[in-house]
């Protein structure tokens, strides 16, 4: 074998092996967020028996006890204050349900259409977080087919997780954009930005990539320490 050949040879060789040790690392990248979608899975299954138990149980306990008790009331000022209590009571246990449900299945969607599920989800967001979260959708047209939709609103759930968890930030804007066959989503935050090593150790990151290619779609993160983050995503639209 002359030198030549020889070359080539190693070169192919040497492309093999980095191309093993890729998918040996993307297959360490995947046991990962698998395991961390089981946990989340798990932790899930915890938090929704105690906000059933402990918030609804105790609201659907707290509207019979006062049901029974108007039962034998007399007074017709007390009936109306108790009336206007358990309106109240009722509308906050129904407010409750919608939150869980919106949380555990996107499916909503399917009633809500894209844009009013995102907004209603990131108006409960801004409540309890106190970040400002503007979305921007001009000119975009629904309905999107259901895994488009599911994939751009687990996108934005994730992503505003990471901000309130990680990222320090008071701003986030969502732009949605669309053309005739792609839709495009871009979400920045004024955060302290991350470091490369901050990407590799997110497994919320490396899970959202994941889902994205999976729809076939394009992935790009964007960040530097001090000038936060900002995270693009388009997705091919088949209809």
């Amino acid at each position: 074998m002359d030198e030549q050949k020889l070359r080539e040879v190693l070169a192919r060789n040497l492309a093999l092996e980095k191309e093993v040790e890729r998918l040996r690392e993307r297959e360490a990248t995947l046991e990962k967020i698998c395991k961390k979608a089981i946990d989340e899975l798990e932790n899930s299954k915890k938090h929704l028996s105690r906000e059933l138990h402990d918030e609804l149980g105790q609201a659907m306990t707290s509207i019979l006890l006062q049901l029974k008790m108007l039962q034998y009331e007399q007074d017709i000022e007390v009936i109306h204050d108790r009336i206007g209590g358990l309106r109240y009571l009722t509308q906050q246990t129904i407010e409750d349900v919608r939150r869980l449900a919106m949380n555990l299945r996107p499916a909503v969607l399917e009633n809500l259409g894209l844009i009013a599920a995102l907004q209603w989800y990131i108006d409960d967001y801004c409540r309890y977080s106190g970040i400002k979260v503007e979305l921007r959708a001009p000119r975009v047209k629904e309905p999107f087919p259901s895994e488009i939709e599911t994939v751009v609103y687990r996108v934005v759930q994730e992503s505003l997780t990471n901000v309130l968890r990680h990222a320090e930030a008071s701003q986030v804007q969502i732009t949605l954009e669309v053309s005739d066959n792609e839709l495009r989503l871009q979400i920045k935050d004024n955060g302290k930005g991350m470091t490369q090593v901050d990407r590799k150790k997110g497994l919320g990151l490396l899970g959202m990539e994941e889902r994205i290619k999976l729809a076939k779609g394009e992935f790009k993160i964007n960040s530097h320490l001090g000038q936060g983050t900002e995270i693009i995503i388009s997705l091919p639209i088949y209809k």
